[in-house]
Order: structure tokens, then sequence, then C-alpha cells
């Protein structure tokens, strides 16, 4: 592992650590926890024979596509190689003619599968600072934007909502990742839609009006305790 840059500080009494990753050494071989929830979710949903060739399609073609990483630092050269897997998946499903929309719903869950552990973690550690629910995940949103979702890979400011809080991104190198292939439509199903997934999951509600990976100018996330007066609770696209 190439560690470039190295850091420590504090936020709210938790001492923290950043580290900045040279992504293409550690990009060799998939993310060896995701391929094994990949492997589980494929044999269920295809089949031996077919979960098997899926997966020998998508280790050989994982290299050619992690080799196009952006450098970044250590959250996002995370999130990009669960990423650059996912499209690898993508491309060997379509080669034993899966419908386009199944295999986007299937990579999302495998997605989910592979974050959730260190999202729910982080959760926990909210929770153990605040009582409140709400004032717990505001906790560890900042604390998630301190430690993972850092800049330049994303550019993010804080908005002010009333019984909640809010945040635009204004930049995502995951999107820009995605659209560097054609495939923004699975970034807004395999990576993008699992901040609602994950929202519900821990008892919130969040709502956008658009992600930058479907086309808007940013992704305006907007976390509420409950479902807002006309507002769905769901929508696609947006930050892991």
């Amino acid at each position: 592992m190439a560690l470039v840059r190295h850091s420590a500080f504090e936020h709210d009494g938790v001492v923290e650590r950043s580290e900045k990753h040279d992504t293409k050494v550690r990009a060799k071989k998939a993310p060896r926890g995701m391929r094994r929830i990949a492997r589980r979710q494929l044999l269920r949903e295809l089949g031996l024979d077919r979960s098997g060739q899926v997966l020998t399609a998508a280790d050989e073609s994982y290299p050619a596509i992690a080799a196009r990483l952006p450098p970044s630092g250590f959250g996002a050269g995370h999130l990009l190689r669960i990423g650059a897997y996912a499209i690898a998946l993508r491309h060997a499903l379509d080669q034993i003619g899966h419908d386009e929309s199944k295999a986007n719903a299937l990579i999302s869950d495998i997605v989910f599968a592979s974050v959730m552990p260190a999202r729910t973690a982080l959760h926990r550690l909210g929770r153990l600072r605040h009582r409140n629910a709400m004032d717990a995940a505001s906790w560890s949103s900042r604390l998630a934007r301190r430690v993972y979702y850092t800049e330049p890979d994303w550019e993010m400011q804080d908005v002010p909502v009333a019984s909640g809080f809010g945040m635009d991104v204004n930049r995502c190198v995951i999107a820009e990742f995605f659209q560097s292939f054609d495939m923004s439509d699975l970034c807004q199903a395999a990576i993008c839609d699992q901040d609602i997934r994950s929202a519900a999951h821990h008892g919130l509600v969040l709502t956008r009006s658009g992600t930058l990976a479907g086309g808007s100018d940013r992704c305006d996330f907007r976390y509420h305790s409950g479902s807002p007066a006309g507002q769905p609770g769901q929508s696609s696209g947006g930050m892991s």
C-alpha cells in the first residue's frame, strides 16, 4: 500500500485518522468482501452455472476497469473500488443477456450488503453520543465528512433544514467515474440509492430533488425524522 498522506484530528472529542492512498495500488483485485457477497447473491439469483460464469467474467474485466480509477483519498478509494466491481458485474450480467433493470437491482443489493456494516458502525457511534436519532445521524454525517467523504473527492456544503439536517453535494468523484463508463444509470441504482436505503434502515427519511449522477447540478440531501408533507421519502441518485 502506497501511503501518500496521513493526518490525525479531533472531532467532538473523537480522535480520527485520515489517509491518502494511491488507489491503483490497492485495486489489482476485486474487493474481497464484496465478491463474497456477490457470489452468494448471484448463486441465489442465477443458479450455480450462470453465477460462476458471471463471477469469472467480472473478475477478468475488473483489473482493466480499476486501472482507470482516479487518485483519491481513503474514503473515495474504497467506494471507487466498490464502484469498479459494480461496473464489472454489470458488464458480466450484460454478457449473459440479463435484464438491465434486474441487473441494476441485483448489483444494488450487493453494494448495500457491502457498505452497510461500516454505515451501521458509524450510526452506532452517533447513538452513543446522542440519544435523539436525528442528532445522532447529524453527528455521524459530520464525522463521515471529516474522515470518509473528504475534499476534493466530494464538495459539500451544509443546508439548514427544519426538524432535520441537509447538505448539497456539488462534486462527487464516484458519479464522475461512472459517467466515464457511460453508466450513470448504474451509479444511481447501485451507489446513489444506498443513501435512501441506509436512511430508511436507520429510521430516517431522505428526500432529494436531483443528483449529479442523474444530470442535476447537485445532490440535495434533506434528512427528516418522518416523511415530510408533500414528500414521498424517495428519490434516486446521490452520494454513497
